[in-house]
């Protein structure tokens, strides 16, 4: 598979880039723009322990970035064929829902696989121009948080929303409670804050332009040099990581995690039917740290913000390890 933009990349760095990971600059490269000159470059996945996860490149968008839901219901099956665990969907799109979409993502929980998907990007802070961007953040009242995003509005779908750097859910990731099936955002993960997307008007894991670590998640990203795609003269000068945010990027995030709960315990966990997706969500529900220090309140232990808390790795891990049997109920919904 071919990525066109590079946001598969991107994501699949944060899953599973290798430990001491360190790569030269492209040697094209006559320019380091704005990064620091401290900055050697190197990242490490969630899973990313050597030969712990395999990643299953597929892609459910043209060449345009478009989606579609038939590719999308071809790529799952060609996934859940080939033993495929956890479907990480960082896309989406929202209401109304599609039948055939939810017919797929239905199949694949029933078998066993667990599906995480983002909340979508689609919050944004009311102004007399209907947008604006966070500078500098809003409180949390300040927003109108949009609801879920398809595929993650699905029954028994892990909706993952996103934080920024200050811990508080970042202005555009969406959350709440679906309207159609009443699956409500189950946590929300590192996603960055979105300034310097809204600042390059491009994608960030695309240049190193607007590279802004301290603000967004770092991750790996294309070489011009051995990817299809059209390259700017910025792109040339690749030091094969770059930065970005959005929920395409906490989603990521929480299928690590999600990877390192069934290798540490997969015969409990690892099970060929729905329950393995429950009782993976149940954990991370229950482990979720909540954000009150942050101006969350929670009702039953959950916020429309921020589901039920901020993914907790360390915590999720070795209640997973220590799981005797699957804990009845689900963090989806």
């Amino acid at each position: 598979t071919k990525d066109k933009g590079g946001h598969g990349t991107f994501v699949a760095g944060i899953i599973a880039a290798q430990w001491d990971n360190e790569r030269p600059s492209n040697p094209f490269c006559t320019n380091v723009g704005t990064i620091p000159p401290t900055f050697k470059g190197g990242t490490a996945g969630i899973a990313g322990y050597p030969n712990l996860v395999k990643i299953m490149p597929l892609r459910v968008t043209d060449s345009s970035g478009i989606f579609n839901v038939e590719d999308l219901t071809n790529c799952i099956e060609f996934a859940l064929e080939n033993h495929a665990k956890i479907l990480n969907c960082s896309f989406g799109h929202p209401w109304p829902p599609d039948v055939n979409e939810e017919t797929v993502i239905k199949a694949a929980i029933s078998v066993g696989a667990v599906v995480v998907a983002g909340s979508g990007n689609d919050s944004y802070i009311p102004t007399t121009s209907g947008w604006a961007p966070p500078n500098p953040p809003p409180t949390p009242g300040a927003i109108s948080r949009q609801r879920l995003e398809y595929p993650a509005g699905y029954d028994g779908v892990i909706s993952v929303g996103a934080v920024g750097p200050d811990h508080k859910v970042a202005w555009y990731s969406n959350g709440g409670q679906d309207f159609t099936f009443g699956n409500k955002l189950t946590l929300v993960a590192p996603g960055g804050s979105g300034i310097s997307t809204y600042v390059a008007d491009v994608a960030d894991y695309r240049t190193d332009q607007y590279f802004l670590p301290p603000l967004d998640i770092l991750s790996t990203r294309m070489n011009c040099l051995s990817q299809d795609h059209f390259c700017s003269a910025e792109d040339k000068c690749d030091s094969n990581y770059g930065t970005a945010s959005g929920t395409s990027f906490s989603t990521p995030f929480v299928s690590g995690v999600i990877a390192l709960m069934l290798a540490v315990n997969g015969p409990v966990l690892n099970t060929n039917n729905a329950t393995c997706a429950s009782g993976v969500s149940q954990i991370l529900a229950n482990k979720a740290q909540k954000l009150t220090s942050f101006g969350y309140s929670y009702t039953s232990g959950w916020n429309p913000d921020t589901g039920y808390g901020l993914l907790d790795a360390n915590a999720s891990v070795l209640a997973a390890k220590a799981a005797t049997s699957i804990i009845p109920g689900s963090g989806t919904g």
